[in-house]
């Protein structure tokens, strides 16, 4: 299947999702046994980045460590390193990486279920996503805390979050840069009767 993007790039929906897959660190890997093998690389990078003393490095390396303990369903470890990864970019002034780091700590508390800690992140992210105009962002959080209201049956609330991150991923990139959870039709999301064209 091939869909045409507002700057005129034809792109085959599969080739298209096996980029958004290899485009992250964490995604390195092929297969989930692999997830061991990203560990002990982003480990050692970690090390290396400490004795050179690359504090943006070493703070993308625990935030890609926290995701990979998250593939590897460690959440003890999830939680530490992306908060590692949080107080460097605090240190640092890097609003962006600081914003990606809410939005990572959101999604770990949802998935332990703690509903308000992940709110609470989440609404953070968003907060510093607009302020500094990252749209790329602000969509990323509109699109979590709408997962989260769905999670919470909170529907009506989660619709309006969800729509919001696809308009705003409508006009500001090209079809090419939607991601896939905005190429979801809400349909597939939520019953008939509350989502109707």
């Amino acid at each position: 299947m091939s869909r045409k993007c507002t700057c005129g790039h034809k792109r085959n929906w599969r080739q298209r999702k096996r980029r958004l897959v290899l485009r992250k660190p964490r995604n390195c890997v092929s297969c989930p046994w692999e997830f061991e093998k990203a560990k002990e690389y982003l480990e050692k990078a970690l090390a290396i980045r400490k004795e050179i003393d690359d504090r943006e490095g070493e703070a993308a390396d625990y935030g890609n460590l926290g995701t990979v303990f998250h593939s590897l369903a460690e959440s003890s470890k999830v939680k530490v390193y992306h908060e590692k990864s949080l107080r460097i970019r605090k240190e640092l002034g890097n609003r962006e990486g600081e914003a990606v780091e809410y939005g990572n700590l959101g999604n770990v508390f949802h998935s332990l279920k703690k509903y308000s800690k992940a709110k609470q992140f989440l609404e953070k992210s968003l907060a510093i996503s607009k302020e500094i105009g990252h749209k790329e962002g602000e969509a990323s959080s509109y699109r979590y805390l709408g997962v989260l209201c769905h999670t919470l049956g909170e529907f009506e609330k989660a619709k309006s979050h969800l729509e919001i991150a696809l308009s705003i991923r409508k006009e500001n990139f090209c079809g090419g840069c939607l991601s896939i959870c905005t190429e979801t039709p809400l349909r597939a999301i939520f019953p008939a009767p509350l989502f109707q064209i």
